[in-house]
Formats: C-alpha cells, structure tokens, sequence
C-alpha cells in the first residue's frame, strides 16, 4: 500500500519565520525513508479561512489517507471535515482535541529551551538577557529558557517586548533594538525561529540562540545554539501505522529522547566552562535524570509556585492527566499555565485566554 500524506502550512516554506520549514524538512526525510511505500504533497500559504477549509476538505474528497497540519488554527473546521471524510486520518501539531480520525502531537519545547537558557546565562557579560515575546503564549519555552539561566547565573534577569504576532518582522526587529538599548547582550526567547529577531541581534552585537529550523548560518559568530526538531520520527511512525492498519488517534508528546528535540553542539566561540554544563545538562535530559521543573520556583507576581523539594508535577494534583500523557505534560501547553518565572523583569504576566483553543477529550 502506498499511503498518500498531505502536508499543509500556514505560510511559504522557506519563509523568514520557519516554522513551515520544519515540517517541510520532515516530509522530506519521510520521503527518503519510505520511498515509493509514501506519496506525499506539501501545500503552503495555507490561510485558516475558508480558502482553507476548502483545500484541506479538497485534499480528503481526492483521497489522501493523512493529512499532517502545521497550525492548531485549522483545528476548528478541521473537526467538521474529519467527521464527513472518516477515511482520512487528520493529525494536528498542537491541537486541541481528538476524533476517531483526528489525532495531535507536539514537541518538548522546555527540554531545548533549558539548554538554550544555560548558554545565554553563561554568556552575558551585563547580566540582562532580552526576550521579544510572540503573544505570550509560548510561556513553557519562556520559563525553561529562564530555568536554564537561572542554573548557571541565577542574578542574571530578563526583560522582555511584547510584539503581540508571531510574524511582524518589523515590531520584531524594533523589539530587539529596545531591547539592546536597555543593555541586553542576549537575545532569546521562542521568536529566535524567526529571521528577523537573529539579524537585528546579529546587527547589535548580541548573541542569539536559533530555534525550530537550523539558522545558525544567519549569524555564526552571533549564534550560540540551535534548538531544533525534527518531526519525521513522528511522520514515518504514523505513515506506517496506517499501512499496516493500525493508526489510532492519541496525544503525542515527544522529549528528546524521542529523538524529535535536540541542541546542537554550542558555537566554536562559546568558552569550554560554558559550553560544557550545556552538553552535559542536554545528556541527562535526553536519558530522562534532569528534572527542570524542581523547586523552588517563585513566578514574578512574589508567589511560590514549586516549594523546595518537590517538582512542578508534584503539586498540579488538581490536573487530571489526558490519556497517554502525565500531569505535567498535560498541564504545560494549556492555559491554566499563565505565570512567568521571577527572573523576568516587570510587572505580572497575564497570558491572554485562548477560550475557542482550549484542550477538550470529547
């Protein structure tokens, strides 16, 4: 059986926010590891409208047998289009909620994020790391990024822009100049995947870590690390599952040790008594013996959020855990989570409620 698996994005693949080219990558090595046993098709600048709407219901009437969707933006009508079209399988990164055909999986974002943070904290010489914020719902990245500095250079503390969009290359740029005019030497943070963010850095002297896609070569005296995925573990396991008849939707949350997150090794430039405790840390992630959520944790409202002792999943007794998943896999990507960690500078955070996206197990 050749299996047919459409790929669809929100923007261009080769855009300046790559997301989009972290998927393709995937369907590329899919490609090269099934051969002729996968077709697959990449479709881009894909709008959640109803333009979208009707090339996702297209790509399902002409008989694909997956479809593999970049944006949780899709998940609404997706749910309508999967119960018309029972034979085609549709998995959503991040979605929200599961079908008998609809299925979601998502990366450990706080496992690359920690070890992205202990270099940045290594590495500023003023103490003052800058973070531009999308729209604050990447806070699982921003508070393991902040774990990691605080690991190694626990006086070190973050300021952070809003730019209120995951792509506006210009607010971006703008919130990286602010940024270095307020002494940050770092810059990090979840919108290092973009472009715009690593060249403005680059251009003010800052290092910068990279995210998503490898775009270490924008700036390689700038870069200190790329934190990367690479879903095509989790598409040839899902391709195959549906050759062989045994697809069944589920919560995929994939760590390192799955082999979709990763570092890569610290920049050349990085000295050894930095680069070092990052590699080693990265190691023990990857076999499951470093817990980034122990206590103590403070959030920047003055609360104790994890006492001394105990760990982040230890006191969310209140979460009742998705099936497949644990309590704090579980509790990390929703909106209960809306705290930032004291590191960061400023007034409380309040994450903005996203009531239409919220995880359902209907």
């Amino acid at each position: 059986m050749t299996v047919r698996a459409a790929f669809v994005y929100r923007t261009d693949i080769h855009s300046p926010h790559c997301w989009a080219e972290t998927f393709e990558e995937g369907r590329l090595r899919l490609a090269e590891t099934l051969g002729d046993a996968v077709r697959t098709s990449a479709h881009e600048n894909v709008g959640e409208d109803d333009a979208g709407r009707r090339l996702i219901e297209g790509l399902a009437a002409d008989g694909a047998d997956i479809v593999f969707l970049g944006s949780k933006g899709y998940q609404p009508f997706v749910l309508e289009i999967a119960d018309a079209y029972p034979d085609t399988r549709f998995d959503i990164c991040q979605g929200m909620r599961l079908l008998p055909n609809v299925s979601s999986f998502r990366e450990a974002v706080d496992e690359i994020a920690y070890v992205s943070g202990m270099l940045a904290g290594g590495m500023t010489e003023s103490g003052l790391i800058g973070v531009p914020i999308a729209t604050g719902h990447e806070v699982v990245y921003l508070n393991a990024f902040a774990l990691g500095i605080r690991a190694v250079n626990p006086d070190a503390r973050i300021h952070t822009r809003v730019v209120g969009s995951w792509m506006a290359p210009e607010r971006e740029a703008a919130a990286v100049h602010e940024l270095a005019d307020l002494g940050c030497d770092v810059i990090g943070g979840a919108l290092t995947e973009n472009d715009p963010v690593v060249l403005t850095a680059a251009a003010r002297g800052c290092h910068t870590t990279v995210r998503n896609s490898d775009r270490r070569r924008l700036a390689p005296g700038h870069v200190l690390v790329g934190n990367l995925v690479d879903w095509s573990p989790h598409f040839v396991r899902s391709v195959r599952a549906v050759a062989d008849g045994t697809w069944e939707p589920g919560w995929r949350y994939y760590h390192a040790s799955d082999g979709v997150v990763f570092n890569t090794e610290p920049a050349s430039f990085v000295p050894e008594h930095v680069a070092r405790p990052a590699v080693e840390a990265a190691g023990l992630i990857r076999r499951g013996e470093l817990d980034l959520w122990r206590g103590p944790i403070r959030n920047n409202r003055g609360e104790e959020v994890v006492p001394e002792g105990l760990s982040l999943s230890d006191v969310l007794t209140d979460v009742e855990p998705l099936p497949g998943l644990t309590r704090l896999e579980t509790f990390l990507p929703t909106d209960a989570f809306d705290w930032l960690l004291d590191t960061y500078l400023g007034g409380p955070f309040v994450k903005p409620l996203r009531s239409d996206m919220r995880i359902k197990t209907g």
